[in-house]
C-alpha cells in the first residue's frame, strides 16, 4: 500500500523532491512557493512552471531557516533560523532588506500583525522572550513577557495571545507590556481567527479546545460521526504498525482521548476532537477554516454555520523510517505540504495539491 493518502477531491498539482527537511509558505496569490534548501537556502518558485524566480542564502548568515511567512500584502517575507536570526525578504526581488541575530538558540515560529506593519518571533526553547522586527527589518525589539512561550499568535495590531506547553494562555499588550488576561486552559499550540475573536488552542492527543476571545459561548458542537471514524483510522494504523513489530503511541492516544470525552471541558471553552490527529504540531487559521497537523496527518475544521472537518493528505506507517509532514501552507485552494523522509517508498519532498470545494 502507498503510504501516501490523498482526501476526496485533493489532487496533485506539483512535487518539488527534496533532501532534507523543508519550510515551506504559499504567496497570498497562490502564485509562487517559498521553501528553504540545502540547510540555508532560501528558495522562491513559480507554481506554475516548478521554475525556481530566485534563491537567497545569506538572509540567515548561514543559520538554517526554520520558518517562512509573507507579508499580508505578499511584499515581505519573514524568515527565522535555527541559530537565532530573524531577517526579511523582498518577496519579488529576493534580496535581504534586514538580518538580526536575536540569540544563540532557534527562532520557533514567525507571525505578522494584521496590518503587515511588523513581525514577531519566538524563542525555540520556550523562554518568555519575544523578537518584534519591522516590515522593512530596520528595527529590531525584544520584549519580556511574564510567562514562558511557545506559540504566539496576534489579536490586533498590538495584542497577542502566547502559550507554552501545558500551560495556561495569556492574552498580552505588546506595545505598553501588560499582561490583560489568563486563560485557565492548558494547551500547547494557538491560533486566532481571521475575524480576531474565535481561539483555538490544542492539547494532548490531538484534543482541540475553541472560545470567542470576549467569552460569548459557542454553539455545542457534535463531532460524533468524525470521532468515530477517527478512532476507526487509528485503529487500522496500530494494527499496521502492530504487524511491523515496533511499538506506537496510538493505541495511548486513543485511551486518552476516551477518559478525555467523560470529562467536561473548562469553563469558556468548548471541546472538539480533531479527526485523526495525535499530537498537532500546527494549528493555522486561513480565513474561517483551521488547518491542522500532526506529523501523520493534515486536515482542514471549517466553520460555516456548523463545524466540520476533513481529511486532506494521511500518511500510514511504513517499514524502516517513517516520513513524517513537517510543514504546510493554504492560500485559496492550494495546499503545499513539506514531507521528510529517508524511506524510498515515500522519499523527501515538497507537494502542492489543490483542494476541490
Amino acid at each position: 500500500m502507498n503510504p501516501l493518502i490523498l482526501g476526496d477531491g485533493v489532487t496533485i498539482v506539483r512535487v518539488i523532491p527534496s533532501e532534507r527537511t523543508e519550510a515551506v509558505e504559499l504567496a497570498p496569490d497562490g502564485s509562487r512557493l517559498m521553501h528553504t534548501a540545502d540547510h540555508q537556502t532560501v528558495t522562491c518558485r513559480d507554481i506554475a512552471t516548478g521554475a525556481a524566480l530566485w534563491s537567497n542564502d545569506t538572509a540567515t548568515d548561514g543559520g538554517t531557516p526554520t520558518q517562512i511567512r509573507y507579508s499580508p500584502d505578499g511584499a515581505r517575507i519573514a524568515v527565522c533560523s535555527l541559530h537565532g536570526h530573524v531577517a526579511v525578504i523582498d518577496a519579488h526581488a529576493g534580496t535581504t532588506l534586514g538580518t538580526h541575530r536575536v540569540d544563540r538558540a532557534p527562532r520557533g515560529m514567525l507571525a505578522w500583525s494584521p496590518d503587515g506593519s511588523r513581525f514577531l518571533s519566538v524563542h525555540g526553547h520556550a523562554t518568555a522572550q519575544v523578537a518584534v522586527v519591522d516590515r522593512d527589518g530596520k528595527a529590531l525589539e525584544s520584549i519580556e513577557l511574564p510567562k514562558e512561550i511557545g506559540s504566539m499568535a496576534w489579536v490586533d495590531d498590538s495584542r497577542a495571545v502566547s502559550v507554552r506547553f501545558q500551560s495556561a494562555p495569556i492574552l498580552f499588550d505588546l506595545d505598553r507590556r501588560v499582561l490583560l488576561d489568563t486563560f485557565a486552559r492548558p494547551g500547547a499550540e494557538i491560533a486566532i481567527a481571521a475575524n480576531r475573536d474565535l481561539i483555538a488552542l490544542t492539547a494532548d492527543c490531538g484534543h482541540l479546545y475553541l472560545r470567542r476571545l470576549d467569552g460569548r459561548p459557542l454553539v455545542e458542537l457534535d463531532n460524533e460521526s468524525t470521532w468515530k471514524e477517527r478512532n476507526a483510522r487509528n485503529q487500522l494504523r496500530i494494527d499496521k504498525t502492530r504487524a511491523q513489530g515496533p511499538r506506537h503511541t496510538l493505541a495511548y492516544e486513543l485511551a486518552e482521548t476516551k477518559k478525555a470525552r467523560r470529562t467536561p471541558p473548562p469553563d469558556g471553552w468548548t471541546r472538539w476532537f480533531p479527526l485523526p490527529h495525535g499530537q498537532t504540531h500546527i494549528a493555522r487559521f486561513v480565513d474561517s477554516q483551521l488547518l491542522l497537523c500532526d506529523l501523520r496527518d493534515v486536515s482542514l475544521l471549517s466553520f460555516d454555520g456548523s463545524v466540520r472537518e476533513r481529511l486532506l493528505v494521511g500518511i500510514y506507517p511504513v517499514p524502516g523510517q517513517q516520513p513524517l509532514v513537517t510543514d504546510v501552507s493554504l492560500r485559496g485552494s492550494l495546499l503545499a505540504v513539506s514531507i521528510a523522509s529517508a524511506n524510498p517508498r515515500l522519499p523527501s519532498q515538497i507537494m502542492v495539491l489543490r483542494i476541490s470545494s
